[in-house]
Formats: C-alpha cells, sequence, structure tokens
C-alpha cells in the first residue's frame, strides 16, 4: 500500500515534506490514501506553477523541472511525474532507500533533493554511480518541504524535530505564514532576516496555542535547518533550539514582566525623514525581536552570554514591573543551568541586605567592587557591620552557595557577573527606586555587545 510507504524517517527535507503533508491532507502519514497524494499531486504543480515559487525554487531544486526554463515542456511534465507518480515504479536491483531503508526506485541529485552531487558530476556515490538511492514515497515528501520554509537571509529556514507533535505543529505555522507571505508578494517570495527570531516567535506562538487547547507539549530539542541548495554556495546550519530555553519560554508565559520585556525588545521602525510611516514600513512580523537575537546567540555562545540578557532586558524592567527577579531565576535556571540551591541563596543574601536598616550604605560598595575578590570581601564586611548593628548576619554558607563555591578559598567562579546582577535585580525590587537614585551603574567589563 502507497499509503504505508510515507512516513517519518529522521532527514530534515523528508520529514519536513511529512509534516506538510498531514497539515494540508488532515491526517496522520499513515492513514494517507492513493487518492489523496494523487490530489496533493496535482495541486503541488499548480502552486509551483507561481511566479513567486518559480523563482523561490531556484534555491531548493535547482535545474530542476519547477525552475528551469531551458528545460522543454515534455521533459519537464516526464520529471513531475517521476517526482509525483512514481510509486509503482520498478525497484533498482541492489539498492535501498537511503531514507528509509525500503527498496529504492530512483538515484537522485541536488535538483531533486537538495545538498546531493549533480546528476551526471560526482564528488561521492556508493558503487561508483552519482546520485543517491531512493525511494518513491521519500523524493514525493521531499518536493513539499518548501511549503513550509521561510526565505530568511536569502536561505530557506524550516523546521525539525523527532517529536511528531512539535514537528507537526511548527511546521503548520510556517506553512500558514508562507501562504500569506505568496499572496502579499504574488510576484517574489520576499526575504526576511533574523533567523533566530523567525524561529523563536514561533516556538513561543505554538506554546501558547497549545495552553489555550491544554495539550501539553513535551520539553525537547528543537532544530530550525537553515540551507541553501543554490549551485553556487550550498550551505546548511542547524540553529539548535535546546529544551531549556522552551522550558523557560513555557514557564515565562506565566508572568506579566516577560510580555512587557518581550514586546519591548521588538525592533522599532523608524519612518524616512518627512513623511509618515506606511503600511509597508509599520512593525510587521520581518522585524527582529532583540530579545530573541541573544536567546539565539545564548544558544551559540554559551552561558557567557546570559550576564547581556539580563543586563540589556531585565534590569531596566526591575522595579517597575512585578516579578522580574523571579524571571530572571527561571532564565538562570533553565537556560543557564544554575542550581535551585543557588538561587534561593541569591535570593536570601539580597534580601538580608535590602532589610537591613544601613541597606543604603552598603549597596555603593557593592557595585563599585569591580573585582571578584574583592566583591566577595565587600559582602564579607558587610555582614560583619549587620552584626555589630545587633542585625542578623549573612551566614558564610549562603555566600558561598550564591556563588557556587566550596569554600572560601575556592578561586573559581563560573558566573561571578551573573550572580551580582542577579543580587542587583533583587535589591532593586526590594529597595524603593527613590533609594536607589546614587546607585552607581555596575561594572560593565564584560558585557558583550550582540552583533546586528
Amino acid at each position: 500500500m502507497v499509503s504505508a510507504s510515507i512516513q517519518f524517517v529522521g532527514d530534515p527535507f523528508v520529514d519536513a515534506g511529512v509534516a506538510v503533508l498531514e497539515y494540508r491532507i488532515g491526517k496522520a502519514c499513515s492513514e494517507f490514501t492513493p487518492s489523496d497524494l494523487s490530489k496533493q499531486a496535482d495541486e503541488l504543480e499548480e502552486i509551483y506553477s507561481n511566479r513567486s515559487w518559480t523563482g523561490y525554487l531556484t534555491v531548493h531544486f535547482p535545474n530542476s523541472c519547477w525552475c528551469n526554463a531551458t528545460m522543454s515542456a515534455d521533459k519537464k511534465k516526464q520529471q513531475r511525474d517521476v517526482l509525483l507518480r512514481s510509486f509503482e515504479a520498478a525497484v533498482l536491483p541492489g539498492r535501498i532507500c537511503v531514507y528509509c531503508g525500503k527498496p529504492a526506485q530512483h538515484m537522485a541529485d541536488r535538483s531533486t533533493i537538495p545538498l546531493l552531487t549533480g546528476a551526471v558530476t560526482m564528488t561521492a556515490g556508493s558503487g561508483g554511480e552519482p546520485g543517491l538511492a531512493v525511494c518513491s514515497a521519500c523524493q514525493y515528501a521531499t518536493q513539499f518541504y518548501p511549503l513550509a520554509t521561510l526565505k530568511v537571509n536569502g536561505k530557506p529556514l524550516f523546521w525539525w524535530t523527532p517529536q511528531h507533535d512539535w514537528m507537526f505543529s511548527l511546521t503548520s505555522d510556517f506553512a500558514k505564514r508562507v501562504v500569506k507571505i505568496i499572496e502579499a508578494a504574488p510576484d517574489q517570495v520576499p526575504s526576511l532576516k533574523w533567523p533566530s527570531t523567525r524561529l523563536l516567535e514561533t516556538a513561543e506562538a505554538v506554546f501558547r496555542q497549545s495552553q489555550a487547547s491544554e495539550e501539553q507539549l513535551p520539553l525537547v530539542d528543537l532544530v530550525g535547518c537553515h540551507a541553501t541548495n543554490f549551485n553556487s554556495d550550498p550551505d546548511y546550519e542547524e540553529i539548535r533550539i535546546r529544551r531549556g530555553v522552551l522550558e523557560f519560554l513555557r514557564g515565562a508565559q506565566q508572568y506579566s514582566a516577560y510580555r512587557v520585556i518581550r514586546d519591548s525588545a521588538w525592533e522599532k521602525i523608524i519612518p524616512k525623514r518627512g513623511k509618515a510611516a506606511t503600511e509597508e514600513e509599520k512593525p510587521d512580523r520581518g522585524r527582529r525581536n532583540f530579545l530573541y537575537e541573544e536567546l539565539g546567540n545564548q544558544l551559540r555562545s554559551g552561558a557567557d552570554r546570559g550576564i547581556n540578557v539580563l543586563r540589556r532586558f531585565f534590569t531596566p524592567q526591575a522595579g517597575r514591573e512585578p516579578g522580574v527577579f523571579e524571571l530572571a531565576c527561571l532564565f538562570s535556571r533553565k537556560v543557564l543551568d544554575m542550581t535551585e540551591g543557588q538561587v534561593e541563596a541569591i535570593k536570601t543574601l539580597a534580601d538580608q541586605i535590602a532589610e537591613s536598616k544601613k541597606a543604603e550604605k552598603y549597596l555603593g560598595r557593592i557595585f563599585k567592587s569591580t573585582k571578584f575578590k574583592d566583591y566577595l570581601r565587600t559582602l564579607t564586611e558587610i555582614s560583619d557591620r549587620m552584626k555589630r548593628a545587633d542585625e542578623a548576619p549573612i551566614a558564610t554558607e549562603t555566600i558561598l552557595r550564591a556563588f557556587d563555591l566550596t569554600n572560601e578559598d575556592d578561586a573559581w567562579i563560573r558566573d561571578g557577573s551573573l550572580v551580582r546582577e542577579l543580587i542587583l535585580l533583587r535589591l532593586i525590587e526590594k529597595i524603593p527606586r527613590e533609594r536607589l537614585q546614587s546607585l552607581p551603574e555596575p561594572p560593565l567589563e564584560d558585557i558583550e555587545e550582540s552583533e546586528d
């Protein structure tokens, strides 16, 4: 049965095509019928005949029947039938499909499946023959993957994950957006920017949809595939969204402070001099979100980016929006892998300082200390002064736990600047802002500016 042939195989291009088909047909792939696939083949031919698609398909399937202007009409029809209507084609002796393991029926090249060798130019090929052995089902599914790709920086951007619910939801969201983009620009598919923004705004939208329907999506790693099959510069990049980032985004939905931080991070559109913003120049879904971009950098650059996220987005809202410190702690735990015990120690330490009668006198000293050892010594001195003032001193154990140290002589500190920023956030929340007017700027030596 053909219906059993279309399946998820673990390859981004094939799986994206299968997810598109599930979205379009409205069935699980195991329930597809020959009639379903025949209808989709006819509709795909109609869609790809659109002028905007003809140009866009050159970065997906160059020199193929979809976009080769020099190919004759007969040859185009012949190749399209091979791609979309060859389920009953004879198998190749001794060959199996590299994607699903079933008997292969075709030797595919880069004009039909991205990032393969050319039809006659071989860089590598099993059995000394150019191309890749595939079955008709996997080849068929791959033809549909462009329908769920956004053109970002000139390259297709699409989703992949082995978790079915996420794969279906994310691909469906992109597919809907592609339809709207094509309707708005029938002559040419516009190129958007900022792949991290495009991915994270979609992931968040899917979270909101799942919460509205009371369907809990599992927390897994997701992959944004940013690839081009263009002849002169084929390229493939994976933008990984770790489970911890998803866990943060899911937990952040309950905080009004997060919505303020996220919404204020959208790039402002500045109209050209001398005229008001037109509809095209008004804020739209192609804008950059600076928070999303920093989270994207976070994924690629490691935990050292965390201090930049806190200082740039969280600290300015501290004391203005309730829950900023809790939100920052959620970010630190889920994205930066800070322990619950460390977060609690930071909170305890900051609260003790804020509740002291001489809190104002301590603040300047705390944030003038630029070196870690000086900062640690300052906290110890503050604790001694609190004790002499008959206030509960800060326990040495609390200081050590806050900085994830094993003892007072431990010289290695992974995220001292991050801890200092969390302490500052908590103090701003606990102490009225009018008492913070003379507070010096915190040290900026390890802020790293983002690239535009």
